[in-house]
């Protein structure tokens, strides 16, 4: 118990930050619910290490597209018509 304390003391100024600024979530519930549709996916997806990187690459750029509030479809688009037209691929930053 006292063990328990003592860890709990030296991390009570995070639990501070989440009743101070109300951006900061009390739980991880959205970042398990990802983590979880990722864990599904891997294992109903490729198997080969090329397949695996893609798959990472792509929902990276889906995950940052989404929250900056752009659209996927039209970076996938764009970025399916640069590489055979030898473009600049888009970016997502």
């Amino acid at each position: 118990m006292r063990k328990f304390c003592h860890k709990l003391l030296k991390q009570i100024k995070h639990f501070h930050a989440c009743l101070k600024d109300s951006a900061i979530p009390m739980t991880h519930h959205a970042a398990e619910e990802l983590l979880r549709n990722l864990a599904i996916v891997r294992k109903l997806g490729s198997q080969s290490i090329d397949g695996k990187r893609w798959r990472e690459v792509l929902h990276s750029c889906i995950e940052t597209l989404y929250r900056q509030r752009k659209s996927i479809l039209d970076f996938l688009a764009d970025a399916i018509y640069a590489a055979p037209n030898k473009q600049t691929t888009p970016s997502v930053i």
